[in-house]
């Protein structure tokens, strides 16, 4: 189920994200809550146009699509290009909120989530991981699709499909046009 406007408007609210990622169902409504999110400087989308000016880095884009992100993250890796310094956070600073209702939210810490992630590339292989073709539905409502289905893949330079819809017949098709086999 889809968070309405205010719902998506109260749970931002209370977290005060400078970043948020989120599929293109839902990119309309964060932007319309925007003047009640002065924090919010970048939404990253995992599916759909974005309507981000070109060209990457997207330093100063409102809007970003995941693909076109890692993409030209790839390609600054690639070139030795370092955009920015380290950001100063911490290991025990929130890292992510997942709420399972418009009241209830489980905080995520950065060294929380690296340590699933850590773990299960550990537990699974880092070129088993690699060597996967990964399918990730969204929204999250938990962690396991955040840290193993998204992040771990990621870290090990993965394959990996984001698709924005629990729809049967649509996650079938994706898994036989990208030969998902995990």
């Amino acid at each position: 189920v889809f968070s309405t406007a205010d719902e998506i408007a109260t749970i931002l609210g209370r977290t005060r994200p400078v970043l948020a990622f989120a599929s293109s169902a839902h990119v309309e409504k964060i932007d319309a809550a925007r003047p009640r999110l002065p924090s919010l400087r970048q939404i990253v989308c995992f599916d759909g146009a974005t309507g981000a000016p070109e060209p990457a880095p997207f330093a100063d884009a409102e809007r970003v699509n995941l693909g076109e992100l890692y993409s030209a993250g790839s390609a600054l890796l690639v070139g030795g290009s370092v955009l920015v310094g380290a950001a100063a956070v911490t290991p025990v600073d929130i890292a992510s909120t997942i709420f399972i209702s418009s009241t209830l939210g489980v905080y995520l810490t950065h060294r929380g989530i690296m340590t699933c992630v850590d773990g299960s590339l550990e537990m699974l292989g880092r070129e088993e991981v690699a060597e996967r073709r990964w399918l990730t539905v969204v929204p999250f409502h938990h962690s396991w699709p955040t840290t193993n289905g998204m992040l771990a893949p990621l870290a090990a330079y993965g394959s990996n499909t984001i698709h924005a819809t629990s729809k049967l017949d649509e996650v079938l098709l994706t898994l036989g046009e990208r030969r998902i086999d995990y």
